[in-house]
């Protein structure tokens, strides 16, 4: 019974203690619960608040490594770290904006003075500066820079790039030139002489002192190209400056590569013009009755190019050229003859008729004085046998005077100023009918292509009776196809004739017009395809593709009667057709052409108004021609003055 009370005794504080506890406990976990129902959405909604500009941030970097740097409106976070992050990416995107536009606007300039001038300009807007310049390597002396550009931003200010000195290399660069790194680049007091010049110039206050960033231009090899620098009234402070040296490094090499490249394109664009003066100098050296033509014609072209670009006239208004359609034109007017370099100079100087490598009319005036001593001899051997001399020298003397007077007709037909009609052709061939007679064997001393020219299955019994002209079988020269010719040749128009020359002497001294023949004038016209295809065997950029075309076009004609290819009025570029005129109009001038006297100025534009109304060369172009002057203008220059005569410009307009 004890004991049961006692356990009853015991029992009864457990139950009273833990039942509160248990039912405190119970509700402290229910309040818990409840507070954590509550808080956490809070603590997710605040988290997202919180991270909010980070992701953000996080965005905006992910399209600056796509490099999309475009502007965005961020709100700025309330909390002072990511703000300040906030700001730092902003002028991030802003920096490689502002650069990436600068080396797109760079990228597109072709010209270096212009490429500098943007740069200076972008550039110190981009790093807050007072001014830029550049320094340039000088031609003369490597070892000096010469001012080359001077820019301020404030517009009110005239900077004279004069004022500035020129620089030693050795100040304060030498140790740069073989190792450039960003650490060695200073924020350094700027020269003196430089700072006065930069106060003259109105660029910086009279009491001010003038600091300046000055980055070396330097090539891939390690050599200085040029100085680029900034100048500032006030010294950046670290971060500023930290941050002005990193773009104004990668500006520098950016602007060092421009330039660079720049230069190699100069240098390749003077490398072709070399090329160019070569060929004009081998054209010239070959014919210099020809090489004058290759110098003058540019010039001539590039004046009526340049009238037609300021004319207002209607069939002009949509005719410019740029830098590149200027130079294209140039390239086409120097190289518009160049073919002729294998054009054999014995036909493109053939002065008369009978002229090959020399002029064959000698052989024939020795033939005639062959048949003066043989009437001669005839004579006295009819005066031995017992003849009347008085007769006999009377005969004699009437003999030599027709033989006289024959080869002086036929003298006077190898000369290309007389024209061949009908009369003339019969008496020539009337004459040919006299014979001589010729002892020697004219095998004796020819080359093996020349025995093979004569072609003669038999030998002759010698002496033998030959006419005094003739066309013989080694007159006929065969041509020497090759694979590349017939190809060049199947594009053309211009047929071939059956020989590559025909050097017959009856051939020759019957050619009516001119000291040419049929096929001399098909060598002589060939030279434009060989122009063409020469020209289309170059690797030409793209800006300087119609080279060809131009070049190969100036002997088309608007009647479609043209060469080599008979193009339509349409067909033919003005380009080609002012080279068209440039070039018949200083070929009836020149007074250099051993076939031909000079044309006064009144003659040459009379021709010129003739091939106009037979659409020869464009009608418009031609009155272009006169109104503007420029024919009067090349006249004064080029021509002798007794060529330089009245010309009634209106009777043509």
């Amino acid at each position: 019974m004890q004991n049961n009370n006692a356990r009853l005794l015991i029992a009864v504080p457990e139950e009273s203690i833990l039942g509160p506890t248990k039912k405190m406990l119970s509700e402290t976990m229910l309040i818990l619960v409840s507070v954590g129902v509550i808080f956490i959405p809070l603590s997710w909604l605040f988290a997202r608040v919180l991270t909010r500009p980070l992701r953000t941030l996080s965005e905006q970097i992910k399209q600056v490594t796509a490099l999309d740097v475009s502007e965005t409106e961020t709100e700025l976070s309330h909390i002072e770290e990511i703000a300040e992050l906030q700001q730092s990416t902003a002028k991030m995107r802003k920096t490689l904006d502002d650069f990436l536009r600068l080396l797109t606007i760079l990228s597109n300039e072709q010209d270096i003075h212009s490429l500098l001038e943007k740069t200076c300009d972008k550039a110190s807007l981009m790093l807050k500066a007072d001014s830029a310049f550049v320094y340039l390597k000088s031609e003369e002396d490597d070892s000096i820079l010469e001012p080359f550009i001077l820019h301020t931003q404030n517009d009110s200010i005239k900077a004279d790039i004069t004022q500035c000195p020129s620089l030693s290399t050795q100040w304060p660069y030498e140790k740069l030139r073989n190792n450039v790194n960003v650490k060695d680049i200073q924020f350094n007091l700027i020269h003196p002489m430089l700072k006065t010049a930069l106060v003259k110039a109105g660029i910086h206050p009279e009491n001010s002192n003038v600091y300046t960033l000055t980055i070396p231009l330097v090539d891939r090899s390690g050599h200085i190209l040029g100085l680029l620098g900034f100048s500032y009234d006030e010294c950046l402070a670290d971060e500023d400056l930290t941050h002005v040296m990193g773009v104004a490094k990668a500006l520098s090499d950016f602007v060092s590569l421009s330039f660079e490249g720049q230069d190699l394109i100069a240098k390749q664009k003077e490398l072709l013009n070399s090329f160019i003066s070569l060929i004009a100098g081998a054209i010239d050296t070959k014919s210099p009755y020809t090489g004058a033509h290759c110098q003058r014609v540019p010039e001539l072209a590039s004046m009526l190019a340049d009238a037609a670009c300021k004319s207002t006239q209607t069939q002009f208004r949509k005719f410019s050229l740029d830098s590149e359609g200027w130079e294209q034109l140039n390239i086409a007017a120097w190289l518009h003859d160049c073919g002729k370099v294998t054009t054999p100079e014995y036909v493109i100087d053939k002065a008369t008729k009978l002229e090959t490598i020399y002029n064959r009319i000698n052989e024939i005036r020795m033939r005639f004085e062959v048949l003066i001593r043989d009437a001669q001899i005839q004579a006295l051997t009819a005066i031995s046998q017992g003849e009347c001399a008085k007769q006999t020298n009377s005969i004699l003397a009437d003999n030599i005077q027709q033989i006289e007077a024959d080869f002086a007709f036929i003298a006077q037909c190898n000369l290309g100023e007389n024209f061949i009609d009908d009369d003339t052709i019969a008496r020539i061939e009337s004459i040919s009918q006299q014979t001589w007679l010729r002892f020697l064997d004219d095998e004796l001393g020819l080359s093996p292509a020349e025995l093979a020219q004569k072609n003669r299955p038999n030998p002759i019994t010698l002496p033998i009776m030959e006419p005094v002209l003739s066309d013989r079988t080694e007159h006929m020269i065969p041509h020497i196809d090759n694979s590349l010719e017939l190809e060049a040749h199947l594009r053309f128009n211009m047929k071939r004739p059956l020989h590559r020359n025909d050097l017959g002497e009856l051939h020759n001294l019957m050619i009516q017009r001119g000291t040419i023949n049929a096929e001399e004038r098909y060598i002589i016209n060939h030279h434009v395809i060989q122009t063409i295809t020469m020209l289309e065997q170059l690797p030409l950029p793209p800006h300087l593709s119609r080279v060809p075309e131009i070049a190969g076009g100036h002997h088309e004609q608007l009647n479609g009667r043209g060469y080599p290819r008979g193009h339509q009025e349409e067909e033919i570029s003005l380009e080609a057709r002012i080279l068209a005129i440039a070039d018949v109009f200083e070929a009836l001038t020149a007074s250099d052409r051993p076939y031909k006297t000079a044309k006064s100025l009144s003659q040459s534009i009379k021709i010129l108004s003739f091939m106009s109304k037979d659409r020869h060369i464009d009608s418009d172009l031609f009155k272009l021609f006169l109104s503007s002057g420029i024919y009067l203008e090349y006249a004064h220059k080029y021509l002798k003055p007794a060529q330089i005569d009245e010309v009634d410009i209106a009777a043509y307009l």
